[in-house]
């Protein structure tokens, strides 16, 4: 998956991470070049391979590039072998331990294997320093390797991070998407409920009517008028399932979405004021509830949701609104004047993140609407 095709946590996570790596680093070969620097010509020598490491280390979570590697090892290398040899700075390593630690974290495997190697290597031309300045050698054999290895084990814990908190997140999204199919599944077993009977009688009853329209023709008229009475019993049946009209509770909803929420891996806190919402209100309440739940899964990147039951009404907050204009979400809208015929109000407000659904109710009026 592209850093542009991932999910908005993750991108969000992702620039944090590569944030800190970047001002960390950053910030330690500014300090190394200003403090290690003994002459004028050791800034210029030390600052290419820190830069690149810097570069490098920016991009952590991009697959590897043979020959930007490469160069980058290689220069790195370059710096360490002549710092060594002219005893400049241990922290001339920078370059060589940051670009290696971060291709190690890329590959598929054996990178116990190739960290070692690393930091042999850093030892390995460490050792240099014995030749004209083994009084300053401690810190090119062990200083260097140590935090060589330190950053070989920071990035290779990144990776294994990144990678767990991505498969948590496809675990996620594979979970919302059966929570949506087990929605549409009980959509469409209430939707078989209701014309599977119906086609059924209906089969049987024009059946009968054909062996009657002869032999007893007021009966088959009577036969004729169920069947009539029937079928529009079935279309205003079905109308009113799919328009969400159909008879529904609150106690049914809430439970229905806190285990739609759960199941995608997003937060649920319920908050009760008294008993919550009046019983004359309870179906209005729960279709929003409904809409709002479906529009939550479908549409934002959220991980909590807040429900908010009261005496006057419902309320659902969730955090991932989305940047922009508040979104025209036709099912709400369409909920509007059912909730205005209610005696109540129907908001819809994003801020700060937040984006609000809440239906406050005149109990008074939603008692004779209904």
């Amino acid at each position: 998956m592209s850093p542009t095709q991932e999910p908005l946590p993750l991108r969000r996570m992702r620039a944090s991470v590569t944030g800190t790596f970047v001002v960390v680093l950053g910030v330690y070969a500014g300090v190394t070049l200003v403090i290690a620097s003994a002459s004028w010509w050791q800034p210029l020598l030390l600052a290419p391979s820190m830069i690149a490491a810097v570069w490098t280390a920016a991009r952590w979570h991009t697959p590897i590039r043979p020959l930007a590697t490469v160069s980058t090892l290689a220069l790195g290398e370059a710096t360490w072998l002549i710092a060594s040899w002219l005893a400049i700075s241990p922290a001339a390593a920078f370059g060589l331990s940051v670009a290696g630690a971060v291709t190690i974290s890329k590959l598929p495997g054996r990178r116990g294997t190739f960290g070692a190697l690393l930091v042999t290597t850093v030892l390995a031309t460490g050792l240099l320093s014995l030749v004209e300045h083994s009084d300053q050698a401690a810190g090119y054999l062990l200083i260097a390797p140590l935090i060589t290895a330190v950053l070989v084990g920071v990035f290779w814990l990144n990776q294994l991070a990144w990678q767990m908190f991505a498969e948590l997140d496809a675990t996620r999204r594979a979970e919302t998407k059966l929570a949506l199919v087990k929605e549409r599944f009980r959509f469409a077993t209430d939707l078989h409920d209701i014309q599977g009977h119906t086609l059924h009688v209906v089969k049987l009853k024009t059946a009968l009517v054909a062996r009657l329209i002869r032999a007893d023709p007021d009966t088959a008229n009577d036969e004729l008028r169920q069947v009539q009475d029937l079928i529009a019993q079935t279309i205003t049946q079905t109308r009113s399932l799919a328009y969400g009209q159909r008879k529904i509770t609150l106690v049914g909803e809430l439970e229905n979405a806190k285990n739609l929420f759960e199941a995608a891996g997003i937060q649920v806190n319920v908050t009760r004021d008294g008993n919550g919402p009046a019983s004359a209100l309870d179906e209005y309440a729960s279709l929003v509830l409904r809409e709002a739940t479906t529009n939550i899964l479908r549409h934002t990147q959220a991980t909590r949701v807040g429900i908010t039951l009261g005496t006057a009404g419902i309320s659902i907050t969730n955090d991932g609104a989305a940047p922009g204009p508040t979104p025209r979400l036709r099912g709400l809208a369409d909920l509007q004047q059912r909730v205005a015929d209610a005696g109540g109000t129907l908001t819809v407000n994003r801020a700060s993140g937040t984006f609000l659904t809440a239906a406050v109710f005149d109990s008074d009026d939603a008692g004779t609407n209904r």
